[in-house]
């Protein structure tokens, strides 16, 4: 008997040490069945055309944030967004014993919990006060039974995922371009005026941005900004915040130029025509305030 409980212990401190050196993430993450239905959440209603056009065709792995998993549509005019949760992957025998198991399936039912609380005021935010300046075209954070739709998803290892709609949570955005790779295709294709539009557009659109009180607690804009076209949106919204602070024109100035440092010493070696038209959008920030 004796042996029998040490065995039993030893097995089970083992299993310990292996719940804390895996670690996954899961995505799409199913909304908890627990987590109360949140009528203030549900902004956005998709008309059934809607629903077909963006819903009807699969989507490929496009890549991953902070907070976010990422894939595009077969079109490329959508990105399909789901937010993902990190946790500690059990041994294989955890589920069998039934205490064990439940314990763990309630902690990590809360911990989604919290996080879904957490992460879906930053997109309310976004949605509610900055639909333009992100692209945002739906979300989804309430579990539900009304899409009816599963949707075809390719991850990264080109594995095929169907996703039952309703139990995920999830945001629709418009699918841009990242400003880098825009300005280089517009540059080699002889497209100068696109370019330099894109980049006037960009810097008037920082400005506005602040006029709103919109901050991104994310500096790095070659990496959470992009271009629809010629105009410029936030991809990344998870870091906006809502600022109190008084815009000033001279310290907004100073600020986009540092945030678009690391763009212009690019285009200091690439394009140094364009390097030098930026320079004088800063000049106009001052001109049109």
């Amino acid at each position: 008997m004796k042996k029998r409980i040490f065995f039993s212990f030893a097995i089970l401190a083992i299993g310990c040490c292996c719940l804390t050196k895996h670690t996954v993430r899961i995505f799409p993450y199913a909304i908890p069945s627990s987590l109360p239905f949140h009528p203030e959440w549900e902004l956005s209603s998709l008309l059934p055309s809607e629903q077909m056009q963006i819903f009807s065709q699969p989507y490929t792995y496009l890549g991953k944030g902070e907070q976010s998993i990422a894939f595009e549509s077969e079109d490329h005019r959508y990105v399909l967004k789901f937010p993902y949760h990190s946790h500690r992957l059990p041994p294989s025998w955890f589920h069998w014993i039934p205490i064990l198991g439940k314990r763990y399936e309630d902690k990590l039912t809360r911990s989604i919990h919290k996080s879904h609380i957490h992460d879906v005021h930053s997109v309310l935010l976004a949605f509610e006060a900055w639909k333009d300046e992100t692209g945002l075209i739906a979300l989804h954070w309430n579990r539900t039974s009304t899409l009816c739709r599963s949707i075809t998803l390719v991850d990264e290892d080109q594995k095929i995922h169907t996703v039952d709609l309703d139990t995920v949570a999830f945001t629709v955005q418009k699918k841009a371009n990242m400003i880098y790779p825009a300005l280089e295709k517009w540059m080699e294709s002889g497209q100068d005026d696109l370019a330099k539009e894109g980049l006037s557009r960009l810097v008037k659109f920082l400005y506005q941005s602040r006029e709103k009180g919109i901050e991104n607690e994310d500096k790095h804009v070659e990496d959470n900004m992009g271009f629809i076209g010629t105009c410029p949106i936030h991809i990344d919204f998870g870091h906006l915040k809502k600022s109190e602070r008084p815009c000033d024109p001279e310290i907004e100035r100073k600020e986009i130029q540092h945030l678009l440092l690391p763009l212009k010493q690019h285009l200091d070696t690439s394009y140094p025509e364009l390097s030098q038209f930026l320079e004088q959008q800063y000049s106009a920030i001052l001109k049109n305030a």
